[in-house]
């Protein structure tokens, strides 16, 4: 690209959410290619879903496969991929793993490596060729001191792989796989358990280099990088610092959802359900009877036994049902013992001993209390902390005056239009507006229901950013007196035709 077409470098922040988040970046790799601003991109932070596409676009530059290769492969990757479904056929399978077996999270990393990674490791970006991308930041969350964990590749040797309470060696660090990172940054809380490191990790010759089973001879729990910055701006402005801000555009793209209801009540029923006390005395009373029912079949099938002998219908009439009932017996009381001994006693406001103020309660109401304080704790860790992060990291960023003039907010929800817009021009039209509601409102997911999906949220990716980088150059200009850049004549122009048909750029893909 010639010089006099280049602008100042650009700071880029993918967010987390899933299959939503990787498909709509997608859409924004897109276009900022399509600008010749990818090419650009000199830092890359990406959290969850974000990384899923970020990895996959920082590893197709190494491997020089070409924007329009990387783009067809991560498509179908997206399209074709049930992560789900493919990974509970490995679940439970003996393994090296920290559980000594395959969980869900460990066997999606296996999903990646095969679907997306083909066994690539992390050493990948300290191969030739040299790449655009200076400062690549894929982040996860530990649980060992509750901050960020980075894996990244850094111009600056102070950049640590970790953080500051816990790091890792360069050396090690280049040995971990690419799909093991990505799952790790994607490792949702309530989905997935947390990945044990390096346990859970799959390294060369499926050994634990030594240095890192002697340093986590307690294995270091780490899941979604979104659980401490969803939008992984943090590890973005730390980069930029490394840089000594030389940068001239911080693009932010997030799919976060926009102000849904964060919890809600469910409708009152009618409790006719029976009472815990009744129940309980319905299974003492099965347990009893089916007890003695299987003594009473034993002891028939012995006196039989001692008067014609061992037939085979004597043991179907007898023996079978015997053994049924008997196992039902110890069932029953094998579930209230459990009940009794592990259930009530690790909930401290019930107990044993709070089991005559209880058990009055009807089945329903248990329910409804199980689901409240599972759906409030959903809320709490899933909405709640993760607006009020969002909100704090934000702050650096909007409340720095030196990013005035330098931050791109591409929201996913942008275009639904319920804002106003600087300018009467950039109102999107009702096609925009509905596929945006369309794509904003879809659910964080690992998998795709409707093809159709996947070419609405690319789409929102695509014409979200277009409009973003029209307002950017709105905003700093408002006089309009500067000259403006190269790209922007061709935004105005796609702007035009996005309005008309949001999937132009896909529709134009597809011939």
């Amino acid at each position: 690209m010639p010089a006099q077409n280049r602008t100042a470098g650009i700071a880029l922040c993918l967010s987390g959410g899933g299959y939503r988040a990787a498909t709509f970046h997608l859409g924004v790799l897109a276009y900022l290619n399509r600008l010749q601003l990818l090419q650009q991109v000199e830092i890359l932070s990406t959290v969850s879903g974000g990384t899923l596409a970020g990895l996959a676009y920082a590893r197709s530059l190494k491997k020089k496969t070409g924007f329009e290769q990387f783009y067809s492969d991560f498509t179908n990757f997206l399209l074709k991929t049930n992560l789900i479904k493919l990974s509970f056929s490995k679940i439970g399978n003996k393994s090296s793993c920290a559980l000594g077996y395959k969980n869900l999270i460990t066997s999606i990393s296996d999903i990646y490596d095969k679907y997306l990674f083909s066994g690539d490791q992390f050493n990948i970006f300290w191969h030739k060729p040299s790449i655009h991308l200076q400062e690549i930041i894929f982040n996860t969350t530990e649980f060992r001191t509750g901050i960020d964990f980075r894996f990244q590749k850094s111009k600056n040797t102070l950049a640590r792989m970790g953080n500051g309470n816990v790091n890792i060696s360069l050396r090690d660090a280049q040995k971990i796989r690419l799909a093991d990172i990505a799952a790790a940054s994607s490792c949702f809380p309530g989905g997935f358990e947390p990945l044990a490191f390096p346990h859970d990790f799959k390294w060369p010759g499926n050994k634990i280099p030594d240095s890192l089973a002697e340093k986590f001879e307690k294995a270091l729990p780490i899941m979604d990088g979104g659980i401490y910055d969803n939008q992984g701006v943090d590890a973005a402005l730390l980069a930029i610092q490394r840089c000594r801000n030389k940068i001239g555009m911080f693009i932010i793209s997030d799919t976060d959802k926009n102000n849904e209801e964060i919890f809600s009540y469910p409708e009152i029923k009618n409790n006719r359900s029976l009472s815990l006390s009744i129940v309980n005395k319905l299974l003492l009373t099965l347990m009893l009877l089916s007890a003695f029912s299987s003594i009473a079949l034993i002891t028939n099938l012995i006196a039989l036994i001692n008067q014609t002998g061992i037939t085979i219908l004597s043991l179907f009439i007898y023996g079978f049902p015997a053994v049924v009932l008997g196992s039902l017996a110890y069932f029953i009381y094998w579930l209230r013992k459990k009940v009794k001994n592990e259930v009530l006693d690790r909930i401290p406001q019930i107990r044993l001993a709070a089991w005559k103020e209880i058990k009055h309660l009807t089945i329903d109401q248990v329910i409804d209390m199980a689901e409240l304080r599972i759906r409030s704790l959903f809320a709490l860790a899933g909405s709640v902390f993760m607006k009020r992060i969002r909100s704090l990291v934000f702050a650096h960023v909007y409340k720095n005056p030196g990013y005035e003039n330098k931050r791109v907010s591409n929201l996913i929800y942008e275009l639904d239009g319920s804002k106003k817009y600087r300018t009467l021009w950039l109102k999107p039209s009702d096609k925009m507006q509905k596929n945006t509601c369309a794509a904003a409102n879809m659910p964080t997911v690992l998998w795709f229901d409707d093809p159709a999906d996947l070419s609405r949220l690319i789409a929102c990716g695509e014409y979200t950013i277009c409009y973003n980088l029209i307002d950017f150059i709105l905003r700093i200009d408002k006089n309009h007196k500067a000259k403006y850049p190269y790209w922007f004549k061709q935004a105005v122009e796609d702007w035009k035709s996005f309005e008309q048909d949001p999937l132009m750029m896909i529709a134009q893909d597809q011939m």
